[in-house]
């Protein structure tokens, strides 16, 4: 099990350097406006399809989601991890 914890751990914190390492240059910078604009964070999409406006939500959960996670902190992501499997062991 140690080793399991270990490795998620191990791949999620060089998954966010990455986002971080990315995201701090000025292209990283000019993909995010971008990726916020056709996501419809910054330039909501008032569609009345319904299909539309629910591959909008999803879009949207996507690069906020992306956000959150590249501004989380190292400790914030090992906490997350060590608690998420905490719960599973106790289910």
């Amino acid at each position: 099990m140690a080793s399991i914890i270990r490795d998620l751990l191990s791949e999620k914190l060089e998954l966010h350097g990455a986002y971080q390492r990315f995201f701090s240059t000025h292209d990283g910078q000019v993909i995010m406006r971008h990726l916020m604009k056709v996501g419809h964070v910054t330039v909501p999409c008032a569609c009345k399809d319904r299909d539309q406006a629910l591959r909008n939500e999803g879009m949207q959960h996507l690069i906020l989601s992306i956000l959150t996670f590249a501004k989380k902190s190292s400790f914030e992501i090992t906490k997350s991890i060590t608690q998420t499997i905490g719960e599973k062991e106790y289910d």
